[in-house]
């Protein structure tokens, strides 16, 4: 499902800038992320990544699709106006092996079983 959405859309252009900018104590690399919206026109988000954290892997079918980094913050400009989000802060934790295993109870589904349980 992800793969069909990701094939149907144009790849984003990103133009990874040489600016940086601190932030959460990461220093955090510019890049433009130009997607088409419906209309087949340009839209620049402003995104600032690390790429001590994630890769683009990380970021498959997400919003940054293709950004070599994590997000850390981003800039959208709309009809009302500029939005910026920005982490504030991260915490680092150890996670146990356990979280990782499939539960015994697990399913899987069909792309049309679950729109089927979700009413779609």
């Amino acid at each position: 499902m992800i793969l069909e959405s990701i094939e149907e859309t144009e790849p984003p252009k990103i133009v990874y800038l040489d600016e940086t900018k601190d932030i959460a104590g990461y220093t955090c690399k510019k890049a433009e992320y130009i997607t088409l919206d419906e209309y087949d026109e340009e839209v620049t988000t402003i995104v600032y990544y690390t790429e001590d954290i994630g890769s683009p892997s990380m970021n498959f079918g997400g919003q940054f699709n293709g950004l070599i980094g994590y997000p850390m913050e981003y800039i959208m400009q709309t009809d009302e106006g500029t939005i910026t989000f920005s982490v504030s802060a991260l915490k680092s934790k150890k996670i146990k092996d356990t979280e990782f295993l499939i539960p015994t109870d697990y399913e899987e589904l069909s792309p049309e079983q679950v729109k089927e349980m979700f009413g779609g």
